[in-house]
This record gives C-alpha cells, structure tokens and sequence, in this order.
C-alpha cells in the first residue's frame, strides 16, 4: 500500500503474483510474476492500472495489462464462489 498509512482512502494497492516454486528451493531464477495495481472505488478494489511489470511463466504464458475489481463478500459468498469454480467439465 502506497501513499496512506492512516486509511485505504487515496492509496495505491500493488499486488505481485508470483510463479509456484519448489519449497525451499531459495534464489529460483526466472521465476514468473505479473503485477497488478489499483485504488479503493467505494466498496470495490479496482486493480487497472496499465503498464505494470511481468515476467514470462515457465509455461510460456505472459500477463500483460491484468485487471481485476475486487469486492468484500461474507464466507458464504466466498465458498459458493469456490465451489462454481471447480464445478466445470472434467478433461
């Protein structure tokens, strides 16, 4: 969180999303990563903001100008939301 240490309000928000790694393997080289940035919009995190950094994943996938709108929800929302996800076709 940059530019507010009292309150969220007029903060920037960065968030690194980092490669798996191997546990305890320290110094992983070439580890991928994409950023993701955003303020507070009333109730929502909205993470849009262009140009971040990022690094290739090992599988060859680049994120590149990533958004997300993040809300609060309860832990009833969280977990009906967990189990849509996993809720798809089996391959």
């Amino acid at each position: 969180m940059y530019g507010g240490y009292w309150s969220t309000a007029g903060s920037l928000w960065d968030f690194r999303l980092l490669e798996w790694r191997k546990s305890f393997q320290i110094n992983y080289q070439n580890r991928g990563f994409f950023d993701i940035a955003g303020m507070w919009h009333g109730p929502e995190l909205v993470m849009d903001r262009p140009g971040e950094q990022g690094i290739r994943f090992a599988s060859g996938v680049f994120i590149d100008n990533a958004t997300v709108t993040l809300h609060r929800a309860s832990h009833g929302e969280f977990e009906a939301a967990c189990r849509t996800m996993g809720s798809g076709p089996k391959q």
